[in-house]
């Protein structure tokens, strides 16, 4: 898979690694971390996987809703503050 110029200016390195960790052969084609990134697999097997919440949250999500389909439960670890958090729900004064 590839994407735009401003595409492979993204480290994608964090996404890559979750899948890995889930049973995917998911690796940047030029082994710098960044799209081009190529993806091997026969479906996702599940498992355990840590993901840094720092650099995009759109990574834990994008596993979030992968997570249903896999072969096995999956249960994902967030290492570190996330990059977005929910505005707060508590009432202003």
């Amino acid at each position: 898979m590839d994407g735009s110029e401003r595409m492979r200016k993204r480290p994608i390195v964090e996404l890559l690694n979750g899948l890995e960790a889930l049973g995917v052969k998911a690796y940047s084609v030029n082994g710098d971390g960044y799209p081009p990134v190529a993806i091997e697999s026969r479906g996702l097997k599940g498992g355990r996987a840590a993901v840094r919440g720092d650099e995009s949250s759109q990574f834990l999500s994008g596993l979030m809703m992968a997570a249903p389909y896999a072969e096995q439960d999956v249960s994902l670890e967030v290492v570190g503050p996330l990059a977005s958090l929910p505005m707060s729900t508590s009432p202003s004064k």
